[in-house]
């Protein structure tokens, strides 16, 4: 019974992953007592470039935050291109998303710095896309 529980589950967990769409992050590897996950991700989608950046935390926190920047590829370091920022209260989650027209022909991608306070913790951690051509 639990064998086939098992196998059950794999398969559905296969299934939902083959299904899904395909998010580029990368989370610093850090130790976090607030922070249970950092995102950053970039698409293109009907000639637009979205950006897309959420924090969320294993409980609600007294403040929590995320600060997004798309940045272009100058041809020797990454530029901050444009930037946004979202910051809650009492809450476990919070996100950005935009859709912008950036000037064509560069790499592009999306970076993060996501922060949460409670309890005079103060925690930050920093999350990357992929990059993309424009």
């Amino acid at each position: 019974m639990r064998r086939k529980l098992h196998i059950k589950f794999i398969v559905l967990l296969l299934l939902l992953v083959a299904c899904s769409p395909i998010y580029a992050f990368e989370l610093e590897p850090q130790s976090s007592t607030l922070i249970m996950s950092a995102v950053s991700e970039i698409n293109t989608v009907s000639g637009k470039i979205t950006v897309y950046g959420e924090t969320h935390t294993y409980n609600s926190v007294s403040k929590i935050s995320v600060t997004t920047y798309l940045q272009y590829w100058n041809g020797s370091r990454w530029v901050d291109y444009l930037s946004w920022s979202s910051e809650k209260s009492n809450t476990s989650y919070v996100s950005i998303y935009r859709e912008v027209i950036p000037p064509r022909g560069y790499y592009y991608r999306v970076r993060s710095v996501h922060t949460a306070e409670s309890a005079g913790i103060k925690e930050t951690m920093h999350s990357t896309s992929s990059y993309i051509f424009y």
